[in-house]
């Protein structure tokens, strides 16, 4: 697959690996830091993530999701955050009529 900046032609291939995906989210953030012209040691004092984890993280994708919260608040895109799993792309109208109201809590069985 080759890698391409938009996450959105990413997420919308189903297909998609989980390896490729992240590696798509790290070389997102990678751009973002060059283009404020900001070294990874600096990047990662500055994000409170030590240089080695900040540098496996832009080779492989791998993070925790702490870490990568506050990566996002350092670039002041916590809004993706606070809208991912929210929104439901549907691919017929039979979908939408079958789709069951939300739910507070799975049920026992699930």
């Amino acid at each position: 697959m080759q890698m391409s900046n938009n996450i959105l032609s990413v997420v919308r291939n189903k297909n998609v690996s989980t390896s490729d995906l992240m590696k798509v989210v790290a070389g997102n953030v990678r751009a973002m830091r060059l283009r404020r012209n900001i070294s990874q040691k600096d990047f990662a004092s500055k994000v409170g993530i030590a240089l080695p984890t900040y540098r496996r993280f832009e080779t492989t994708g791998e993070i925790s999701l702490r870490k990568l919260v506050e990566i996002a608040k350092f670039f002041d895109v916590t809004g993706d955050f606070k809208n991912l799993f929210t929104k439901r792309e549907y691919s017929s109208i039979e979908e939408v009529i079958k789709e069951k109201p939300n739910r507070e809590r799975a049920s026992k069985n699930g």
